[in-house]
C-alpha cells in the first residue's frame, strides 16, 4: 500500500489534488490567455473541478 502509484482521484490524495489544482489554475483568473501562458498543457480548472464534483457525487 505504501508504494501504490499516485492517483489524483484516490480519497487519500483528493485534498492534495484539489489544492494543487487550485494553486495551478485559480478559479478566478484574468483570462484564458494568461492562464495558458502560465500552464499551457494543463486542463482547465472547470474540467478539474468538474472531475472532483463528479467523483464526490
Amino acid at each position: 500500500m505504501a508504494n501504490e502509484p499516485y492517483n489524483p482521484l484516490h480519497k487519500r490524495h483528493l485534498g492534495e489534488s484539489v489544492a494543487k489544482a487550485l494553486l495551478a489554475r485559480p478559479v478566478i483568473h484574468p483570462g484564458r490567455r494568461w492562464a495558458a501562458k502560465l500552464q499551457p498543457n494543463s486542463r482547465s480548472h472547470k474540467d478539474i473541478l468538474g472531475d472532483v464534483a463528479e467523483f464526490l457525487g
